[in-house]
């Protein structure tokens, strides 16, 4: 067995499949997608060499059945000739990997970065990016588990966070192909921890439901911030669960627990050894008495409103590789996007938001800032939604729109992730140049891909689009 990494971008590995609608097994079908970046396990790879051999014998990892197998890569011909699948060469750089989950009501996206550095950025509500984790990373055990170096929650809602308590149970799932065990080095948050509705058989106003709080200039501010939300004195049922698991997913040396603000670029300076730049862009805080403060935000009819809070204060976070940049915004609504537009336009100098890929703010709602969107100018705008809640549909068909009118693209890319399957996702590799995208709306099953390149003056080249 030899294992290599792609320089195709899109690869099909055939081989046989379940067909769970007639209960036959039918082979030659497509079992799994690669991309480029994406490792290949040959069975012999003096096939993929010969020109006399089309089908190369393949090894890899399924899931369902929880054991490696064998399937094949069928070659290109050309002139009559099967053509070699193109691989970097022994001792290449590794690409940055970006996947998108599929997790329902909900945000997870797992970066896998050149040197090898995990950080996961939210995890849904259920125990799907634990499934996603187990999957794509087989055989971790407690002397050697998946060590993510950072987890970001960008905020407190379960939808975002609670699905990541899975994690901690994970070891001891009765099905072992389900097992992963994981062991994170940070865990970065944004310092609001919620309060019950009631507490001590008082409800709680929404201005009440983060703690303390002091009123200045006719506005509340939350001055009870944590940097480790296990210490918080009274918590919601999501963060009671979340503080538990807490202690058994951390490293058990040096492991950092830490409230990020705008402008606390430096928890992110592991990475620039590798050429990768992070910018903390919210929560943008306030010096109320001498203490960072978060204010309270107020919903459409003026009220105080805690769900406003949570999500305007959400973790908002650029990263760059090389040329290539990402705005990850968490739930951000039009009032927390002011607010970061407002910080960026007043450092020195000035932080630009441009991103070639923009993770959309919570879900594709109406809550936006269209001058947050101009900001952004994305090539690429995914959206991870799908389902109705609270009378709408998600994404909402305004928003849709002006991120079609934001983006820099004479072609713009506007993407919702599905809800068709278990490990539906949205894959993004990039050299720092050079950007590939490809959507899959179900395991191995892909119609559409897009590669462009992007200068070092973040102008935009189409290099392939619509690939099949």
């Amino acid at each position: 067995m030899t294992t290599r990494i792609l320089d195709e971008d899109v690869v099909r590995v055939r081989g046989d499949l379940f067909d769970a609608f007639t209960g036959e097994t039918k082979a030659g079908r497509v079992v799994r997608t690669l991309y480029w970046g994406d490792s290949i396990e040959f069975v012999d790879e003096a096939d993929n060499a010969s020109a006399s051999v089309r089908d190369v014998r393949v090894r890899l990892y399924d899931y369902a059945s929880g054991e490696h197998q064998e399937g094949f890569v069928r070659k290109r011909r050309e002139d009559g000739a099967n053509v070699p699948l193109r691989l970097r060469p022994p001792g290449a750089e590794r690409l940055l990997e970006v996947t998108f989950v599929d997790v329902g009501s909900g945000d997870a996206a797992l970066i896998r970065t050149p040197g090898g550095r995990h950080l996961l950025f939210d995890g849904g509500e259920e125990s799907l990016v634990t499934r996603l984790l187990a999957a794509t990373f087989p055989g971790t055990t407690a002397a050697k588990p998946l060590a993510i170096d950072a987890l970001v929650v960008t905020h407190g809602d379960a939808d975002h966070f609670a699905g990541l308590a899975a994690l901690a149970d994970a070891p001891a799932h009765p099905e072992p192909r389900k097992r992963i065990h994981a062991r994170v080095a940070r865990v970065y948050h944004n310092g609001l921890v919620m309060r019950p509705a009631k507490v001590d058989g008082k409800k709680l106003r929404d201005a009440e439901r983060f703690g303390k709080k002091v009123a200045e200039g006719g506005e509340h501010y939350v001055t009870e911030l944590y940097d480790d939300p296990r210490k918080a004195p009274v918590v919601n049922d999501g963060f009671a669960r979340w503080n538990e698991a807490l202690d058994s997913l951390l490293a058990r040396n040096g492991a950092v627990v830490r409230r990020l603000a705008a402008g606390d670029h430096d928890a992110f300076d592991f990475l620039l050894g590798e050429d990768i730049e992070v910018r903390v862009l919210g929560p943008v805080t306030e010096l109320v008495d001498g203490k960072p403060a978060l204010r309270i935000l107020r919903s459409a009819d003026g009220a105080p409103s805690a769900q406003q809070t949570i999500n305007g204060h959400a973790l908002v976070v650029k990263l760059r590789f090389r040329n290539v940049r990402m705005l990850l915004g968490g739930d951000l609504t039009a009032a927390g996007a002011q607010r970061v537009l407002d910080f960026a336009a007043h450092q020195h100098p000035p932080i630009s938001l441009e991103s070639e890929i923009f993770k959309v703010p919570h879900h594709g709602a109406s809550d936006f800032l269209p001058a947050f969107l101009e900001a952004v100018a994305p090539v690429a705008s995914l959206v991870s939604c799908g389902i109705a809640l609270e009378g709408h549909t998600y994404p909402r068909a305004n928003v849709m729109a002006a991120l079609g009118r934001a983006s820099r693209s004479d072609a713009p890319l506007l993407f919702s992730v599905p809800l068709v399957s278990r490990f539906a996702a949205i894959h993004v590799r990039t050299d720092g140049r050079r950007v590939l995208l490809a959507p899959e709306c179900a395991p191995g099953q892909l119609r559409e891909a897009y590669a462009w390149k992007v200068d070092a003056a973040g102008a935009v080249t189409r290099d392939a689009w619509g690939i099949v």
